[in-house]
């Protein structure tokens, strides 16, 4: 099971974010499930402080395949906001720890390695970004997929 570790969430918010980790986990990394660490920090009004619901930082020496984790989430969101944030957040996780993407030493700017193509991100808006891309696009329907699987477990379904 990964390691896992809170700070300033509140007990819902901690279960929360905690099965949508193992739920990130089973999906899109199982064999990854023991080797990695992920601590969720919540941070009161973090979209008033800086314009954002969350953010994620890989903490270990090796980059290419990153195995610890800090994800940051205001916890002052929604439940709905708050879920789909850790959603985002945990494809940033899949991103790193399976090695799709990284940042690449360069003296010419912001350089990263995704998924085999150098991008260049300098004068390129964020929206652009294609990590960016995925995360928006997935966090939405993990976020479905996630209630519903939970919705089944309560029922006994499953």
């Amino acid at each position: 099971m990964a390691t896992k570790r809170y700070n300033q969430l509140t007990k819902e918010q901690k279960f929360l974010a905690f099965e949508a980790v193992e739920f990130v986990i089973d999906k899109f990394m199982p064999r990854l499930k023991d080797k990695l660490h992920i601590r969720i920090k919540g941070v009161e009004n973090l979209v008033a402080k800086e314009d954002i619901r969350g953010d994620c930082e890989f903490t270990d020496e090796n980059e290419s395949r990153a195995r610890e984790f800090v994800i940051r989430v205001d916890n002052t969101l929604s439940d709905a906001e708050f879920l789909q944030t850790i959603m985002h957040e945990m494809v940033h996780v899949k991103q790193w720890a399976k090695g799709e993407m990284y940042r690449l030493r360069s003296q010419k700017g912001e350089v990263y390695r995704w998924c085999g193509s150098k991008i260049k991100v300098d004068n390129m808006d964020y929206y652009d970004y294609p990590w960016e891309i995925e995360a928006h696009g997935r966090e939405y329907g993990l976020s479905l997929q996630f209630v519903k699987k939970m919705t089944l477990k309560i029922k006994g379904l499953i």
